[in-house]
């Protein structure tokens, strides 16, 4: 591996880069592929390299990782040496399930074209917005938060193409839609788009809202769009006038929920929302 590779650490104890420095003897817990294959696996999830290169087709191990690790030292960051037990063992790279998937993306060989062949399609389905994609994506998460989530979230992005639709219907501007979603990302959160994006650390809005404030907010568009179709709205006023009074409706029961939050922006305005 490079020499400007930085340290890793995997353990309590000081593991080497891969070819230099001491081993870290661990227990072998080794696993047995479909077609008989063998892989030495540590009970923290890291692989024997040379067990995956081997079972991929690799005719030396040792000479494909060497080389991988010349050709592409930012792949093999991740693996560290380990020295499984039994007579005679050296010093084996390993790396997790994250760090071989870096590392299939630079084999050579069929293996390795079909496996970034398969990334490219999943990238491709996922930025087409794939709902069958999405489906296995959580059919593989078995967290009941995460999941809640993300029903959540799911839900809130069908909520506001109403909203959107009844806007558009009422014959309203673009600048109509932008004081819209902000007057309600405030009440909901009593953030702007803005600081949700720079305080929650995301690109998308809504990718920073919790369950509680999703559920407010798809529950907020759900009645804005229902309130300007029922009273047949019509123009920037009108809309606006429903969007504010409903915004301020769940402005007041997120406060009873979650209790009123200072304002942003270093308390500029002395109001609480």
């Amino acid at each position: 591996m490079s020499e400007s590779a930085p340290r890793l650490f995997g353990s309590q104890e000081k593991p080497s880069r891969a070819g230099e420095g001491k081993e870290v003897q661990m227990k072998d817990l080794s696993i047995t592929l479909p077609d008989g294959g063998q892989v030495r696996k540590t009970a923290d999830g890291r692989m024997s390299v040379y067990d995956l290169l081997k079972n991929c087709g690799a005719v030396n191990p040792r000479v494909t990782f060497k080389r991988l690790s010349a050709e592409y030292p930012e792949v093999v960051t991740g693996c560290y040496n380990l020295k499984f037990p039994g007579s005679g063992q050296r010093a084996t790279p390993t790396a997790d399930e994250a760090g071989w998937r870096q590392i299939k993306m630079v084999l050579p060989g069929v293996i390795g074209a079909s496996y970034r062949a398969a990334v490219s399609d999943l990238i491709e389905k996922a930025l087409s917005g794939d709902i069958a994609t999405a489906a296995a994506i959580a059919e593989r998460n078995n967290d009941a938060r995460d999941l809640e989530w993300l029903g959540a979230r799911a839900l809130s992005k069908s909520t506001v193409l109403d909203l959107n639709g009844a806007i558009s219907a009422a014959g309203c501007g673009q600048r109509t839609y932008a004081k819209v979603h902000d007057s309600n990302n405030v009440n909901v959160t009593g953030l702007t788009a803005g600081e949700i994006q720079a305080e929650r650390g995301v690109k998308q809005t809504r990718d920073g809202l919790d369950v509680v404030e999703l559920g407010l907010m798809i529950a907020l568009q759900g009645t804005q769009t229902r309130q300007i179709k029922d009273s047949g709205a019509r123009g920037d006023g009108q809309v606006l006038s429903i969007v504010h009074t409903s915004g301020a409706h769940i402005a007041n029961l997120r406060r009873v929920l979650v209790g009123p939050r200072p304002y942003p922006n270093n308390g500029l305005l002395t109001v609480d929302v």
